[in-house]
């Protein structure tokens, strides 16, 4: 009788911190993947140039065939997606005779805030309309950049010139035209960082912004892709794919843990089931008894619950504490969580003890 209560502790123990983890680690799995990356990814659609078509004219010809299109609202190249960490160098960026700091430096077209719809913090940001292409003063930077930088708020930072080591060990000046607000490059495991943008035309990945159905931009790219790149492979995502791949991981583990869930709640019902209906067999002369000096049917459910009940309360304070620490080392790889607190080990107790009493209910 032991060995079965043991047993059945052990059951529920573990449905119980498979549930905990497992409500964890989806609740911040798609907190992380509705998080606000800066734009709307929704009309956008991104695809990949093939290297010979980077900073030439046919790349060039690609890019101004679709901004014809009417399907399309809008058109802009840069060196990655957002969200994708292919392309990335730095350079310290410095005030003259002042501070510096470590900037992730991002090449765009000058129609990238405008295909983006992102609106400046101050200032202005890149405007095909007023900016050249690859002009070599102008940079935008983001509010980290500016406060790293030294100056009291980001306002502050408008029209003051920086300077950056190139890779031929000359000093290039810019001059800060705008702030732009945080655009999730990362994700949400890495802190927001000081970010800077240079305007230089011909990158490797062009993103289009549709201005109905993403579907109808889609057909009026792959219309012009043929056109201009025809023996190309075009490989389209959307914008809204490229962050969700960050947390791809962490959805195969929720699904996953969620299958070992079912699998181990299976196991602590059919625990408790065959438990229950040991209780009861072994103390049918007792209700007997007890039936005869006036016990009511609920009287009885009480004496056979109260077991399964006393076993599962054992059973939470073996496995919600683990579950608790497990849950804690794993938030602590995100630099921003979503509001789970303790209400995980709570549905999870809560979804155990049912399974458990959903069993016993029969004995009962």
């Amino acid at each position: 009788m032991q060995l079965r209560r043991a047993m059945t502790v052990l059951q529920v123990s573990t449905a119980m911190g498979f549930a905990s983890v497992t409500l964890a680690v989806a609740w911040q799995t798609g907190f992380a993947m509705r998080a606000d990356p800066g734009f709307d990814p929704a009309p956008l659609l991104t695809a990949e140039l093939p290297v010979e078509a980077w900073n030439n004219p046919v790349g060039r010809g690609l890019v101004a065939a679709l901004a014809a299109q009417p399907a399309i609202a809008s058109v802009a190249d840069s060196e990655d997606a957002v969200g994708r960490k292919n392309g990335i160098y730095h350079r310290e960026l410095r005030r003259p005779g002042g501070a510096g700091t470590a900037t992730e430096m991002k090449w765009v077209s000058a129609s990238f805030f405008e295909t983006y719809q992102i609106k400046p913090i101050v200032g202005r940001l890149f405007d095909p309309r007023l900016d050249k292409e690859k002009d070599e003063v102008a940079l935008v930077i983001n509010a980290i950049a500016a406060r790293e930088l030294g100056f009291a708020s980001p306002a502050a930072a408008l029209g003051q010139t920086l300077a950056y080591l190139n890779s031929d060990n000359k000093w290039v000046y810019k001059r800060v035209i705008g702030i732009v607000p945080e655009v999730r490059f990362h994700s949400l495991r890495e802190s927001p960082r000081a970010m800077g943008y240079e305007l230089v035309s011909g990158g490797g990945v062009i993103t289009i912004r549709a201005a109905g159905q993403r579907a109808d931009a889609e057909r009026a790219l792959r219309k012009v892709w043929s056109q201009h790149l025809p023996n190309a492979v075009l490989r389209t995502q959307p914008a809204g794919d490229i962050l969700a791949l960050n947390y791809a991981d962490d959805a195969r583990m929720a699904k996953l843990l969620a299958i070992a869930t079912g699998i181990a709640l299976s196991i602590a019902a059919f625990g408790t089931y065959v438990l229950s209906a040991h209780t009861v067999q072994r103390r049918a002369k007792e209700i007997v008894l007890r039936k005869l000096h006036g016990a009511s049917r609920t009287d009885i459910g009480v004496l056979v619950g109260r077991e399964i009940g006393a076993l599962a309360l054992v059973a939470a304070l073996i496995a919600l504490p683990l579950a608790a620490v497990a849950i804690e080392r794993y938030l602590s790889a995100y630099v921003e969580h979503a509001p789970i607190g303790y209400w995980t080990l709570l549905a999870a107790l809560a979804a155990t003890l049912a399974t458990a009493l959903t069993a016993v209910a029969r004995h009962a």
